[in-house]
């Protein structure tokens, strides 16, 4: 019997207290804060999911033990086996950035027919495996197979060609628009220059991040910040429809990890994420301070664009500190012609 509708939403996790699991819950495994309502009686209903994660998908209930009978099962809710199943799309980063941060692995990484994988335990026992699931690759498909894997990989790429020539507000210092794909090129150069500034971020994540932010605009177009607050907001839920209908031709396993980033981006749920978003910020300011633009220009938006994105880490409040400094001379310039 199949009824519809249904879903696996929550899994309940109990931990000694709620603030602490939070803290490491989110700090060093990287998960993020779904919910975190008040229920009465000193009890909260707080939940929490994988960054990644797309929006209704299965998380953790966080459950605070009320009885010792209760706290004796915090840690081992199954007896030592295996609990919790973390996927991932890049093993090699979480499973160093785990180590790092002193999760402790109770098995060295090693492939399974199903993905690479390693268990490790968290400050309260519960175990987990880290699974970068196995993906067929077009030489395992059959010759039909392998013809339609193509077709669909030339499909979506084609379409991404239209970002060569989706404009954006900024202008070029030789005087013509500049285009998506220009303005998502520098972005990425600027994560990897950047990046030894900022060692704790993972930067190949934050360059997949950079990557597939604007992904949705082949379609739309960009909307310039200012355009963006007399619409109402909806900016990024049209973008979102648009780049569901970019990514449709693809594996469906790839089309989900291209569109998590983007919730992750579009969330600002993580610090990759957080990352990409201060240099946005910071490239299309450079962009204006260094581009040859109408007379009519309005830099002094600029002044106040990003702002709560690009405070911190410190070089990044160093480069908007210069890049205020250019905005504000070119504003003058402006105002005394």
């Amino acid at each position: 019997m199949s009824i519809a509708g249904q879903r696996l939403a929550l899994v309940s996790l109990v931990v000694p207290e709620y603030d602490e699991a939070v803290a490491y819950y989110t700090s060093v495994l990287g998960l993020r804060l779904v919910q975190d309502e008040p229920q009465g009686d000193g009890k909260r209903w707080v939940v929490v999911a994988p960054a990644g994660a797309p929006a209704g998908g299965a998380a953790l209930l966080l459950a605070r033990a009320a009885t010792p009978e209760q706290a004796s099962r915090v840690g081992n809710q199954t007896g030592g086996r295996v609990f919790l199943f973390l996927h991932t799309a890049d093993f090699a980063a979480d499973y160093a950035r785990y180590a790092a941060a002193g999760v402790e692995f109770l098995s060295e990484p090693r492939d399974e027919p199903y993905g690479r994988v390693a268990v490790f335990r968290d400050r309260y026992g519960t175990k987990w495996d880290l699974i970068e699931p196995r993906v067929a690759t077009p030489l395992a498909h059959e010759a039909a197979g392998l013809e339609a894997h193509a077709d669909a990989l030339l499909a979506f790429l084609t379409e991404c060609e239209r970002l060569k020539t989706a404009l954006r507000s900024g202008w070029t210092s030789a005087g013509r628009r500049e285009s998506v794909a220009e303005h998502t090129w520098r972005l990425m150069m600027l994560a990897l220059v950047i990046h030894p500034s900022v060692p704790e971020a993972d930067l190949f994540r934050v360059l997949k991040i950079c990557l597939v932010h604007d992904l949705g605009e082949a379609i739309g177009g960009d909307v310039p910040a200012p355009e963006q607050a007399a619409r109402g907001g909806v900016k990024g839920t049209d973008e979102r429809r648009d780049l569901q209908t970019l990514i449709a031709p693809l594996p469906a396993a790839l089309a989900t990890e291209i569109l998590a980033l983007w919730d992750e981006y579009e969330a600002a749920s993580t610090a990759e994420a957080r990352l990409a978003k201060a240099l946005d910020k910071l490239e299309t300011i450079l962009q204006h301070t260094q581009g040859d633009n109408p007379m009519d220009f309005d830099y002094r938006f600029n002044l106040h664009y990003g702002r709560r994105y690009t405070e911190a880490p410190p070089i990044v409040a160093a480069l908007r500190a210069r890049l205020d400094a250019a905005t504000e001379a070119r504003a003058h310039a402006q105002e005394s012609a």
